[in-house]
C-alpha cells in the first residue's frame, strides 16, 4: 500500500479463475528499472466505474453474497475512508459505511477488511506513517453508516510496513496474515486474533506466531482456503506492476520463507505498469484485481490468458 497522497486512477479487474492456470511460476525481477517479463495477460475486458472512491481505491474483500470495496472518498477533505456495498454481479446496493466515528475521519486510507466467525471483523488503515488494526462490529457498522458505535478495540502495528490483515487458516487455528510492501526483509507475518484483542501493539508478547521471509512490495494478501494458499498481491517496483504470488502457506511457515522449492504454488506476472492494489477470487470461478490505471473507470471485466515469457517494457 502507497502512502495516501497517490494519485493514479484505481481499477478493479474481475477475471476468470486463475489459481492452477500456470503450472510453472515466473518470478523474475526486472532485468532493469520498468522492464520486466510477463506471463499473463487480461484478454474481453469490460469496463465499469464506482464513483464513491474514484480514484482512491484500495482494496476488496468478499462476504458471502456481497463484494466490500474501500478507499478514501474521492474529492473529500478532511481525507475520509468508505466501504461501498455491491452484489457479485457487481451492482451497487447503495449501502455503505463512511469511515468517522462522531463525525471525526479515523479511517482516512483503510487498507484492510476481512471477518471470522468467532473473532469477527477486522480493517486496517495507514495515514502519516501511522498503521493501525481496528476490531469492528460490522452488524453495527453496515445499520449506522460509520463507525460511531461499532470500533471495539484499535492495536498499533508497525512491525513492518504497510498492515493489511486477512484471516487464514493454519491446522485448526484462524490467524491473521499481513504482508510488507518495503524491500528490506519483507515479511509475511501471521498474528494470533486472541493476543491482538489484548494487545495495544502487533509488537506485544504473544501477538505475531510466524514470520516468514517474503517477496517485496506486498500490497495485500488473499486467502484461498481450498488450497491454502496465501496470494500475496504485489507491485513489481514501488508503484509499478501487477503480480500475484500464490504461496503454499503450510510449506513457507515450516521453512520460514518463500525462496524454498515448493512453497511458490504459482506467480503470475503482468504487463501492465500500473498499481496492483488487492485481488479476489468470486464464487463462481472468477476474480477481482484493484488497480491504478490513471483512467476513469475503477473496474474493470475480463479473463485471464497465460503466455510464455514476454518482454513488458517501461510505459506498458
Amino acid at each position: 500500500m502507497r502512502p495516501a497522497n497517490f494519485t493514479n486512477v484505481l481499477t478493479v479487474l474481475v477475471v476468470s479463475a486463475v489459481s492452477g492456470l500456470l503450472p510453472q511460476s515466473v518470478h523474475s525481477q526486472p532485468s532493469e528499472k520498468g522492464h520486466w517479463d510477463a506471463n499473463a495477460v487480461v484478454r474481453d475486458q469490460k469496463l465499469i466505474t464506482e464513483p464513491i472512491i474514484g480514484r482512491w481505491m484500495q482494496g476488496v474483500s468478499i462476504r458471502e453474497d456481497h463484494i466490500y470495496f474501500y478507499g478514501d472518498i474521492a474529492g473529500r477533505q478532511p481525507k475520509t475512508g468508505v466501504v461501498v456495498e455491491y452484489t457479485l454481479a457487481i451492482k451497487p446496493t447503495g449501502r455503505k459505511i463512511v469511515l468517522t466515528e462522531n463525525g471525526v475521519s479515523v479511517m482516512p486510507h483503510p487498507t484492510a477488511l476481512t471477518w471470522d466467525d468467532k473473532w469477527g471483523t477486522f480493517m486496517a488503515n495507514i495515514y502519516k506513517k501511522v498503521e493501525t488494526i481496528f476490531h469492528i462490529d460490522w452488524p453495527r457498522a453496515l445499520d449506522d453508516g460509520n463507525l460511531d458505535r461499532a470500533i471495539l478495540h484499535r492495536v498499533l502495528d508497525g512491525v513492518g510496513w504497510g498492515t493489511h490483515p486477512e484471516f487464514v487458516t493454519v491446522g485448526e487455528r484462524r490467524l491473521l496474515a499481513t504482508a510488507d510492501y518495503g524491500t528490506e526483509s519483507p515479511e509475511i507475518r501471521l498474528y494470533d486474533p486472541e493476543r491482538l484483542l489484548q494487545a495495544k501493539r502487533t509488537s506485544d508478547p504473544g501477538v505475531i506466531v510466524h514470520r516468514i521471509s517474503a517477496g517485496p512490495f506486498n500490497q495485500n494478501v488473499t486467502w484461498n482456503g481450498p488450497k491454502g494458499q496465501l496470494i500475496c498481491v504485489q507491485n513489481i517496483e514501488h508503484g509499478k506492476g501487477w503480480r500475484l504470488d500464490m504461496i503454499d502457506l503450510a510449506k513457507a511457515i515450516r521453512t520460514g520463507t518463500v525462496k524454498e522449492s515448493g512453497v511458490r504454488m504459482t506467480t503470475m506476472t503482468f504487463m501492465p505498469h500500473s498499481e496492483l492494489e488487492g485481488f479476489r477470487l468470486l464464487p463462481d470461478g472468477r476474480c477481482l484485481f484493484a488497480v491504478a490505471t490513471g483512467t476513469p473507470q475503477n473496474v474493470i471485466v475480463g479473463r485471464i490468458e497465460k503466455l510464455p515469457p514476454l518482454s513488458s517494457p517501461p510505459g506498458n
